[in-house]
């Protein structure tokens, strides 16, 4: 994350590097699954005290989200639309290994890409 801040060159930039990053590792997706939702999904069954370690990873990722929101936009509204951005990634992960559909992810990620183009009114 801290390559992509300092590679990326807006704000915005940044999101949508989060976002081509489904499209990127679409077959691994469809595959495997986003590795850091399955180690929480498997920690949680029986080791729910480890599975905080594997919150920190999601947690990591929800502040570096908010921060690009929050240059972009208003502070009340940055965090909503991190963990939305979040949300809809791991969903992403899970249908597309359920079907194991890399378009499915592809096909997402897009969908995304047009939802954060709205948020940050960049149309």
């Amino acid at each position: 994350l801290e390559e992509w801040s300092l590679d990326c060159g807006t704000p915005y930039d940044c999101l949508e590097r989060f976002v081509a990053m489904f499209e990127q590792n679409a077959d691994d997706l469809a595959n495997y699954g986003c590795p850091m939702g399955t180690l929480n999904d498997e920690l949680a069954k029986n080791h729910r005290e480890l599975q905080g370690s594997t919150r920190e990873m999601f947690d990591l990722f929800l502040r570096w989200l908010e921060a690009r929101f929050r240059a972009i936009e208003p502070k009340a509204a940055a965090r909503a639309h991190a963990e939305h951005l979040m949300i809809m990634a791991q969903g992403i992960s899970v249908v597309a290994h359920s079907y194991g559909d890399p378009a499915l992810a592809r096909r997402q990620a897009e969908s995304l890409r047009e939802w954060l183009s709205a948020v940050c009114d960049k149309s």
